[in-house]
């Protein structure tokens, strides 16, 4: 069990503000150790700058996130966000355990950090997709060689690419509705990544052997697109949520790591759920970049097989640090089932090489999945998940006065 099950709760109720800038300050504290926990600050410039002065030792960030787990469990916040305080609290807690070197079973990790049991893929999953692909592509020879032939023919340079994205956002803000909450401003500043810089995959987009430019597959622009209004939708509301009821600035953070990754990472996969992507924006897209045509039907099906070889690298990721396989055998795990070369192999096994490294390829696999189901159940809206969610830590956390 970890510490956050032992607290004792002894303190008087807390103003919501008084628990807002303890977290902040606590994860601060986490990420001075951890840089790589931070994903974006908005927030006094003085905090960090406290916080590099008089860095706080383990076991003193241990005892931080004790005293602000307790202040939510005595506050009056809503109980599904008194909820997600405490799971991104008890991942900052097996975060400063990791740094002190302790070793713990990798599935509990990934459970720790993400807050759900991480799952792998039988081979049934790997063979439906590889039919399905071979269905699709065109050409001969091992399916393998047609995979990374086909993803070629559909990868252009990003600076090619640039214009292609804009008409994918604009289409994708037509298809949200114009009044949407999550539609990125008109002529605001969008910037093409490469595939591998994409995190709407965990095994990113197989990318085909070849130079060092950055490349894009153009068939994939509307992932990037969502990714980008729903990174721009987050951004914007830890900033409004920066400024407390008086007008004072709080204070807002984005963490790399802990239960809201889920829903960061989640958020473009349901936000592709509610749209038609394929009966005319995605073909009109490709036929706008002189692209071989592809009945729709097939596009649908590369994607959803393609999203399924993703599960490869999260069934390395378990074999890796669960069953302790050798290299060897994990390299023909991946080849075989994700389609990769053997030179992508060994990157992948590379990534992978980090256990807490490891426990992220889980997120966006369970963050899509999760967030449509909720939005189904709940019948809620992408809206409502933003402005009151199961929160993640960057929506901060205050109790209307009426």
């Amino acid at each position: 069990m970890s510490a956050v099950s032992h607290i004792t709760l002894h303190l008087p109720p807390s103003p919501t503000t008084d628990i807002e800038t303890a977290y902040v300050k606590l994860v601060l504290g986490a990420a001075h150790h951890n840089p790589a926990l931070l994903h974006r600050y908005l927030g006094p410039a003085e905090w960090p700058a406290e916080v590099a002065a008089h860095p706080p030792t383990s076991e003193a960030l241990r005892q931080q996130a004790i005293d602000v787990a307790t202040m939510v469990q005595q506050s009056q916040l809503p109980h599904h966000r008194r909820d997600w305080l405490l799971r991104n609290i008890r991942a900052l807690l097996w975060l400063a355990r990791a740094q002190e070197g302790e070793q713990i079973m990798f599935a509990e990790q990934v459970r720790l950090l993400l807050d759900v049991p991480p799952e792998s893929a039988g081979e049934l999953v790997f063979e439906t997709a590889h039919e399905a692909l071979d269905a699709c592509l065109p050409g001969s020879g091992s399916l393998t060689e047609r995979w990374a032939d086909w993803q070629a023919a559909y990868t252009l340079p990003a600076d090619q690419a640039q214009p292609l994205l804009n008409q994918a956002l604009d289409a994708l803000r037509a298809l949200l509705g114009r009044n949407s909450p999550l539609a990125v401003p008109s002529g605001g500043p969008v910037v093409v990544a490469s595939n591998e810089g994409c995190d709407d995959s965990a095994a990113g987009d197989h990318q085909p052997d070849g130079g060092a430019a950055p490349a894009v597959r153009i068939d994939r622009l509307f992932h990037q697109a969502a990714q980008l209004i729903a990174q721009h939708s987050l951004h914007t509301m830890a900033a409004q949520r920066s400024v407390g009821p008086q007008g004072q600035v709080i204070g807002a953070v984005l963490l790399n790591q802990g239960p809201e990754q889920i829903i960061r990472q989640g958020l473009p996969q349901a936000i592709l759920a509610g749209v038609d992507l394929y009966s005319a924006p995605l073909p009109g897209l490709l036929a706008q970049a002189n692209l071989p045509p592809l009945p729709a039907a097939d596009l649908q099906a590369i994607h959803l097989a393609e999203d399924a070889l993703a599960w490869t690298v999260a069934n390395t990721a378990l074999l890796l640090h669960g069953e302790h396989l050798r290299p060897r055998a994990l390299r023909r795990h991946l080849t075989a089932h994700a389609l990769v070369s053997p030179a992508a192999a060994n990157e992948i096994l590379d990534r992978l090489a980090d256990p807490i490294a490891a426990a992220h390829v889980f997120a966006p696999l369970i963050g899509g999945p999760l967030l449509t189901a909720w939005l189904a159940h709940r019948k809620h809206t992408l809206a409502d998940l933003l402005l009151d969610p199961p929160a993640p830590s960057m929506l901060l956390y205050r109790v209307s006065k009426g």
